[in-house]
């Protein structure tokens, strides 16, 4: 009876130290590591709370975790904080919070700790393991695997209405516009004016228009004769289609028809 009774506390203890991590290390440090939960769902935190008791006077040094730790993710570590106890000892006490995002039962990864008296005296201490064990989101008599739902369709209006509307209104409005610009055009005299008259026609209008000016009684001769130049060079311009603005009077005779 009395090895039956050790053989179940020996049990009692593997279970006690598997969902709560105790190491006793050398040098009177004893480390935990305690999860708020050990059952849950995908992407659930867990707060894995370290506790480190150790000598007073000593520093506990805890690695930088990488966000990807062994299986789990860590989604926060806190800062270690370190107060006395009532036996003379103290405690280092540091939050991880962690998430596992696959079905089944993990283990957390080996976490190696430092402990320095500051004298260059140091011991060295591990994390003990935790299992955490992630469910399934479905009830306990549904045993039936189903794929993912597809996602959801979302009816949208239609466009046509508001796009036929906009051009409506566009149209109208460049319509109102170019009316109103023709309007004001016409209303100050801007409106295009269409010479019906022939070259020569023209360039005889012209002339009795600066004849009209008597500048050669004013003494403007160079006046008059640029006029009259400027006329006939528009004159043979719009009747034989010549660049008469751009040419010389040499160019312009030698490029005039025969018979003129």
């Amino acid at each position: 009876m009395k090895k039956k009774l050790s053989t179940a506390s020996f049990l009692i203890i593997i279970v006690l130290v598997t969902l709560v991590g105790t190491v006793r290390a050398a040098g009177g440090v004893e480390v935990t590591l305690t999860p708020s939960q050990d059952q849950l769902a995908v992407g659930d935190p867990v707060a894995l709370t370290l506790q480190v008791i150790h000598p007073a006077g000593t520093q506990v040094i805890i690695p930088k975790l990488d966000q990807t730790w062994g299986n789990f993710e860590v989604r926060e570590q806190s800062p270690a904080t370190t107060s006395p106890t009532d036996d003379g000892t103290e405690t280092t006490r540091q939050t991880i919070t962690v998430t596992l995002f696959d079905l089944g039962t993990f283990e957390t990864p080996t976490l190696p700790l430092t402990i320095s008296d500051g004298s260059g005296q140091i011991t060295e201490a591990t994390v003990p393991a935790v299992s955490l064990t992630v469910n399934p989101l479905r009830a306990e008599e549904d045993s039936t695997l189903r794929d993912i739902r597809p996602q959801a369709d979302m009816a949208l209006p239609s466009m046509l209405p508001t796009l036929m509307t906009g051009l409506i209104l566009a149209t109208v409005g460049a319509g109102s516009g170019w009316w109103l610009y023709r309007r004001w055009r016409t209303k100050n005299g801007l409106g295009t004016v269409v010479d019906n008259r022939p070259p020569y026609q023209v360039a005889y209008d012209e002339l009795d228009r600066i004849a009209g000016l008597n500048l050669p009684a004013q003494g403007q001769f160079k006046a008059h004769y640029t006029l009259v130049t400027d006329c006939l060079r528009a004159y043979l311009e719009h009747q034989f289609h010549l660049h008469a603005f751009d040419r010389t009077t040499t160019e312009l005779r030698f490029s005039l028809p025969p018979e003129t």
